[in-house]
């Protein structure tokens, strides 16, 4: 037990020695050059550029962890760091091959080039001191490890392609490792799926083995193309981020994966989707809000498809959901705030770490790929489908969709409220609480307030800035 303490203070020594915050003028910077960003391309170069720089100072010698500044996690220090690159290599890798179709001489992505090789290299070989690690039943490494495939893939014809064939054996066999572990029986099941997927595209001697996760994630499936987080789990933005994220990635990778017609269910989610969506902010439903810059993900995976949504809508959603909330400090320190809008303890998860909400700029890898594809691009406007006023009853999905105009506002009703009430008062933190986490040196946060209590949500987020956010244990009824 000592030594467990000493290695955790040590944890805690080396996360404060790398988390230095970045200097606060590239947070005041962002802001004015997004507030006066008007196209979805330049959008991206300035966050991009930002959270690059960013990336670079945090990043350790080995390029395989980053440690960013923030309330820990429940894992530790080692996959906090590791979730601050696995998070980010998506997008680098996304971006690299966006500039590199553009014919640009870029010299960001030739260091984004640099960078993904060496990562991939470090953190797959066991005899490195910058290894990820190995594969465990239920651990946080099968998460990390299908962001790090998804990257191999996107990179693949100017990263995997230039390796040697040791090299390139070295990296498939550590992601076939993970192949046989057992998940959580929600949304992990995609993890191991995309990464058999991106493997099977990769490495022609495999043959996809994991249509059992798939057709287990078919088994959550409920109406109008959304998904539970399991047998009993619940019906929110998690299809946004995680489902509908991976599950397009896993048909465009491996089409014959996904046994089910996943393009309709795609075009039927978005059909409602697209209206919680206002030039500020969205109805935020559920867990993981610091995920939340992901929101408009499955908009621009059906734009890529050409099916269902307009580009427009897509790229118009995205464009003033990032500016909403960079133009509200919901960035800073080089990564998407812990929180709706600053860093905000009480609504943050124990299982999320200073880099998890780089799972929002899944978004941003989307759009990478949408510009790439796409020659055409429509100019970003203020025209979004909750600017008419819209009633959508969605019975089984329990749920009901108000767009009020003169408000600015949109609503969502749940139609079937059965949720438990958390007791906010755990977050005047329990002594004892905050005793072990200073000695072990990670979070032992309960349950945080999340917008699944809510009955009614608003688009108005403002309402749930901190001075009112311990208001959200309280049920709402339908008005």
């Amino acid at each position: 037990m000592l030594n467990k303490i000493l290695n955790l203070q040590w944890q805690r020594i080396i996360r404060w020695w790398h988390s230095n915050p970045a200097i606060r003028e590239w947070d005041d910077k962002l802001i004015e050059d997004i507030s006066e960003c008007y196209s979805s391309q330049a959008q991206l170069h300035i966050l991009v550029d930002y959270f690059w720089r960013a990336h670079k100072y945090y990043l350790d010698p080995h390029k395989t962890r980053a440690y960013y500044p923030g309330f820990a996690s429940m894992h530790g220090r080692a996959v906090d760091g590791l979730e601050g690159v696995s998070r980010t290599l998506p997008l680098w890798a996304a971006y690299a091959s966006y500039e590199q179709s553009r014919g640009a001489s870029s010299k960001v992505a030739a260091q984004m080039t640099v960078h993904l090789k060496r990562a991939f290299l470090n953190g797959t070989n066991s005899s490195h001191s910058g290894y990820w690690g190995d594969a465990l039943d239920n651990e946080q490494i099968i998460c990390e490890a299908a962001d790090i495939a998804l990257s191999l893939w996107l990179s693949r014809s100017f990263v995997f392609n230039e390796y040697s064939k040791l090299e390139q054996v070295q990296i498939t066999d550590w992601l076939k490792s993970f192949l046989d572990k057992q998940v959580t029986d929600n949304n992990w099941h995609l993890f191991i799926a995309l990464i058999d997927s991106v493997i099977t595209n990769l490495d022609a001697t495999h043959s996809f083995q994991s249509g059992a996760h798939l057709q287990r994630i078919h088994s959550f499936y409920i109406s109008n193309g959304a998904y539970s987080d399991g047998p009993s789990g619940n019906l929110d933005f998690y299809n946004a981020w995680c489902f509908h994220y991976a599950l397009f990635w896993i048909h465009k990778i491996h089409p014959s994966a996904v046994t089910w017609d996943y393009p309709k269910q795609l075009q039927e989610f978005t059909s409602w989707y697209q209206y919680l969506i206002t030039q500020n902010g969205f109805t935020a439903y559920g867990r993981s809000i610091c995920y939340r810059f992901a929101v408009a993900s499955p908009l621009l995976a059906c734009a890529m498809r050409n099916e269902g949504i307009q580009k427009e809508i897509a790229l118009n959603a995205n464009f003033h959901l990032w500016r909403y909330f960079v133009k509200e400090a919901g960035v800073s320190k080089g990564r998407p705030n812990q929180g709706l809008f600053h860093d905000d303890e009480s609504v943050l998860d124990n299982y999320n770490g200073p880099a998890s909400s780089f799972w929002g700029v899944r978004s941003l890898v989307m759009l990478a790929s949408l510009l790439q594809e796409n020659k055409e691009i429509p100019k970003v406007s203020n025209s979004l489908p909750s600017d008419k006023p819209v009633v959508l009853d969605l019975p089984k999905i329990s749920i009901n969709i108000q767009c009020i105009p003169k408000n600015k506002e949109v609503i969502l009703y749940r139609r079937s409220f059965n949720e438990t009430v958390i007791d906010n008062s755990y977050y005047q933190p329990l002594w004892k609480n905050k005793l072990r986490e200073w000695l072990y040196a990670i979070s032992f946060r309960g349950k945080p307030t999340t917008f699944v209590n809510l009955e009614k949500c608003s688009s108005h987020l403002q309402s749930y800035k901190a001075a009112n956010i311990k208001s959200l244990g309280t049920k709402q009824g339908n008005t």
